[in-house]
Parts: C-alpha cells; structure tokens; sequence
C-alpha cells in the first residue's frame, strides 16, 4: 500500500516537501520550505526597532529630563491651547509650567554635545535659560490680565522649546537617537529636518493668521 501522502502527490525530500504539478507536468516542481526553519531564522535576525536601553542606562540627570520633556509634550496642548480657561486649564497649565521648569532645570547639569562654548556649557544651554524667562514673562502676563499675550507667549514657547530644541535630540550619539535609530544613526538628521520643517510650517501659518486681512 503507498503511504498516505502519495496519495496526495507529495515526495518527501530530507526536510523539504516536493509538490509535483499533475496538471502541468512540464513545469518544476516547487519546493516548499518548513516554517519553523523560517520562522527561527527570521526570528534570529529580527531586533526592535525602538529600546529604551539607552534611556536606562543614562544618567539620572538625563532621565528626568526625558520624563520632564515626555510630560510637557503631552500635557502642552491640553494646556495651551484649551479655549475654556476653567480649573481644568489652569491645573494643567500649572503642570505644564513645572513641567517645562524641570526641563530647563536638567538641562542645564546635562553637558553640551553639540558645540561646548565654557566648560560642559553650550548655546543649547541659552535656550534654557530663555526657557524660565519666557516662563516667568507669561506668567505675568497673565497675572496682568493680558490673556492673549498670556497665550502666544507659552504657545511659542511649546513649539520653539520644544519643537527646536528636541529636534536636535535626535543628532547621531545623542540618547533619543539610539533610542529610535540604533544601527541608523544617520535617520536622526531626518527626523531633525522634518521637525524643524513642522516649526517652520506652524509659525508661517501662525504669522499669516494674525495678519490683517
């Protein structure tokens, strides 16, 4: 009696399995590699794409201020640009505030690995300190009543802060870099490109709303 898979047209051969064309017999018969052996190997060579690896071993100065940066990020358009200025807007206003205080904080004991002027100090470190006067000129604004004023100053400085200055996280050897790019270092400077291009399209658009028509 023929096994039960030549009833099927199948010829086993070592870890492959041959399947002979019945209709066309002119053609090659293809052969039908195991899954598994696949799947093993695909599985061998494949890495994630995105590790916080670097992110853990960093130092903690730069961990808070990923945290700090990540809460900003996330919290700024609730707070800035919420038109209800209830409890809610000023709850999340005051985060965002403290928030973006501890972002210039950090940065300042981070070293500059971009053009160090003094020291472990760099031009990166002079948009911190424009941070806490940004921050301090909004609150008075507000404290004065000037709410529109109030608002164009902390939504500038949501998208230039943090627009201008995280695209420049992503240089090659920076930790957001090897977070997102490990292997592609060289995708970080478009990533920067495209976010400097998403600054750029948001403050023309900006500037064109306010013109008088």
């Amino acid at each position: 009696m023929p096994p039960p898979y030549a009833k099927r047209g199948l010829r086993p051969v070592g870890d492959h399995a041959i399947l002979p064309s019945l209709a066309h017999p002119e053609l090659k018969p293809a052969p039908v590699v195991a899954c598994g052996a696949m799947a093993n190997a695909s599985c061998q060579d494949w890495s994630p794409p995105v590790t916080i690896d670097p992110i853990l071993s960093a130092s903690p100065a730069v961990q808070v201020h990923i945290a700090a940066a990540c809460l900003a990020i996330l919290l700024g358009p609730f707070a800035i640009y919420r038109r209800q200025r209830d409890r809610i807007h000023k709850l999340t206003g005051y985060i965002w505030i403290m928030a973006m205080m501890l972002l210039a904080g950090s940065s300042l004991t981070i070293p500059a690995h971009v053009f160090p002027i003094v020291g472990m100090f760099g031009p990166i470190h002079l948009l911190s300190i424009a941070v806490f006067y940004i921050l301090w000129k909004g609150y008075r604004h507000i404290r004065a009543g000037r709410r529109a004023l109030h608002a164009q100053s902390m939504r500038a400085l949501y998208w230039n802060s943090l627009g201008i200055a995280g695209a420049f996280t992503f240089l090659p050897g920076r930790v957001m870099n090897r977070v997102f790019f490990a292997g592609a270092e060289r995708f970080g400077y478009v990533m920067i490109l495209l976010l400097l291009a998403g600054v750029l399209a948001h403050t023309l658009g900006q500037r064109k709303a306010r013109r008088p028509v």
